[in-house]
């Protein structure tokens, strides 16, 4: 399930409003609005069917459990980690 902000930049980067997903999820624009300024959470359901319409028009979207799972132990990716929250 993506967050709010990944909402809002993969809108940003395929280049589509919100009245746009709005009408690909089947949900009102306040709705999407209101997550993407944190104001209000969707439920589940909402939030997967903003996804796939972003994933549907080229948004793709990486967890970081897989990141992790790809790089191989949390002792292996702690050096990552230590040094992307040092130029946080």
């Amino acid at each position: 399930m993506i967050a709010s902000a990944q909402c809002r930049a993969a809108r940003a980067l395929v280049e589509i409003s919100r009245d746009a997903l709005a009408k690909l999820a089947e949900t009102e624009i306040s709705v999407i609005e209101q997550f993407e300024r944190r104001l209000a959470k969707p439920d589940a359901e909402t939030i997967s069917r903003l996804q796939m319409a972003l994933e549907a028009v080229g948004a793709v979207f990486h967890s970081r459990k897989r990141e992790w799972q790809r790089r191989g132990s949390s002792a292996e990716v702690q050096p990552f980690l230590d040094e992307a929250t040092r130029h946080s």
